[in-house]
This record gives structure tokens, sequence and C-alpha cells, in this order.
């Protein structure tokens, strides 16, 4: 049986001579470690810390957001050696039994986390391009991605080597997609993903390509949302439905930025400042949900 230690052991900085001391074996797996573009890396593929994090990702809310699995539960089922790739969350139901005598769980909760890993297979393609932790691609990249392709096929056809003998698309000729981006997109190792949409995973008929098709009113617009709101459960919603009439929702004021919104339009707070700086109009969340 495996075991995992303390992922947060590393040590930081010195204050007494400002110098980084940094391990140079991995605290996890033991492998070389290296610095890449300010980064500390370790160069082991196969570390256990690296697993845990890249399936946290994917079941979690950026990906296909699958209750129950949280970092100190996969921690336990990667230690079990259960798990040693993303694709055996979908056969943990082979250990149902045994894992129902585990101590902390109960025939319950284990019932529970297999049912919400059978309701992860069906999911959104933007889900299951998020939580593959493709370098710089996060929810947002996802999303532009699952609206110009219609399916994991087409995505595919567009990355090219992988599955045609062609250079494959330039996706750095979408707007915010960038020479890095597009790099990260070809370059990335999509056998565990094909070998789930074969085996595992139902991408759900695309309603971002759809709704952009049926309500394009905020094509080519971008927000940034701030501030308590009142109508939205939260957040995430309103980005869902400005998303869904073909707009972009960014974390920060630009001069891009076609619209702040912020139910405190006279707040001092620094987006505030920053849009009236560059002339972008404050919104609030009734003017947003009319525009809608």
């Amino acid at each position: 049986m495996r075991s995992i230690p303390d992922f947060y052991s590393i040590p930081g900085v010195d204050d007494k001579d400002r110098l980084l001391n940094y391990p140079a074996h991995c605290p996890i797996c033991g492998g070389e470690t290296k610095i890449k573009d300010d980064f500390l890396y370790c160069t082991n593929p196969n570390c256990d810390g690296k697993l845990i994090n890249r399936i946290d990702h994917f079941v979690g809310k950026k990906g296909l957001d699958i209750k129950g699995l949280s970092k100190a539960t996969l921690q336990k089922l990667i230690n079990w050696e259960w798990i040693d790739c993303i694709n055996d969350i979908f056969k943990l139901h082979n250990h149902r039994d045994e894992w129902c005598k585990k101590d902390g769980f109960g025939s319950k909760s284990v019932d529970n986390i297999l049912e919400a890993i059978e309701a992860g297979r069906d999911c959104e393609m933007w889900q299951f391009i998020s939580g593959l932790s493709i370098p710089l691609i996060g929810s947002t990249y996802a999303k532009e991605i699952a609206r110009h392709d219609k399916g994991w096929v087409q995505f595919m056809e567009d990355i090219g080597p992988h599955m045609l003998n062609h250079s494959g698309f330039d996706f750095s000729q979408w707007e915010g997609f960038g020479i890095e981006m597009n790099k990260a997109l070809h370059e990335f190792d999509y056998t565990e993903a094909n070998q789930m949409i074969d085996d595992e995973i139902i991408i759900l008929h695309n309603s971002l390509f759809n709704a952009q098709n049926e309500s394009n009113n905020f094509e080519g617009m971008i927000f940034c949302i701030t501030g308590k709101l009142s109508t939205f459960k939260n957040r995430d919603e309103a980005k869902q439905k400005i998303e869904a009439a073909g707009g972009k929702v960014v974390d920060s004021v630009s001069k891009k930025t076609t619209y702040l919104v912020n139910n405190d339009i006279n707040s001092t707070s620094s987006k505030n400042q920053k849009a009236k700086s560059l002339n972008i109009p404050i919104i609030t969340e009734s003017q947003l949900l009319e525009m809608l």
C-alpha cells in the first residue's frame, strides 16, 4: 500500500538571507526537482502528488463536478492502490464492498459517491476539456473551444497530428488564444482522454454552442462581475447566463471590457475606479437581467 506524505512541507524563503531553499527531491515521490519559468516541478511523470492534483481538478467544480471525492478521499483511494489514473475513477464500483468497510466510510456515503461518479459520466464538452488539466486551458477557454467545435471528434480533428496526418488548427486565430495556448493544446497527450471518451464518458449535446446560436445578444461583449449579487445565486450562475448569450466573463477590468457588473455603482473598489478611468460602463444586476 502506498502512503502519500504531507504535500505542504516544502521549505520556503529564508527571511534572513532571502534565498529560496527548495528540495532537490520531491517530498512526495522522491523524484528529482527542477525550476522552470519560476515554478518548482517534480520531474517524475508518475508522481502521486501530480496524480492527486490532476484527479482533484478533474472531479472539481471546473471539471466534472463530482461530489464527495475530496482531496482527502482521493489520497486514501490512491494509497489503497485503487486509482492509478483518472480513468480508474469510473471503476471504483468494483471496490464498493471493501470500501464500505474502511474507517470513516459506510454504505451510504460510498453509494452517494458512486452515484455522483455515474452522474458525472454525462458531461458537457467544456467540463471534460477543462478537467483534463491542459496547461493554460481553464474553464473559460474550454468553453470557447466548446462553442467553436461541435463535438469531441471535431476537436480532435482540430488538434491534428494526434488523430490525422495534418498540422492541425491554429487556435491562436481565436480571440484571447495566444501562441503558447495553441502550443499547449497541440502538445497535450490525449491518450487517456480518448480512452475515457471511448469507454466511460458521454459528451452531452453542446448546450453552449446551441445557446450561442439561439441567443447571441452578447456576442463580442466582455463582462467583469464584482460585488454582491442579489438575484443570481452566485457569480457562476451569472457567468453561465452571460456565456450562454455569447458573451465572455473575465476576472479583471481592462480596456477590452464592455461592462463592469456591480450593484454598487458608487463603490470605491479598484475595479470600479479602473472602469471609470477607462470610461467602461458600470451596470447593475437588474440592468444585466434586462439585457439578457
